[in-house]
C-alpha cells in the first residue's frame, strides 16, 4: 500500500457510486462499489482492520 494516503479521504462517502455500480445493483453489497472499497483500504491503512484470505 505505496499510496497516498490522501488520496483515500477524497471519496465524501455522499453515496451517489451506488447508484450508477453495476456490481453494488448486482450484489448489494456496499463492499462491491466504491465507496465500500475506499473505506476498507482507509481502515486497513489505519490499523483497525486486518486483511484475511478473504480479502
Amino acid at each position: 500500500m505505496n499510496q497516498d494516503k490522501r488520496a483515500f479521504n477524497l471519496c465524501v462517502r455522499c453515496g451517489t457510486c451506488r447508484t450508477v455500480c453495476p456490481a453494488f445493483l448486482e450484489s448489494g453489497w456496499e463492499s462491491a462499489n466504491t465507496r465500500g472499497r475506499m473505506m476498507i483500504i482507509k481502515e486497513l491503512c489505519s490499523g483497525r482492520l486486518q486483511a484475511d484470505q478473504g480479502m
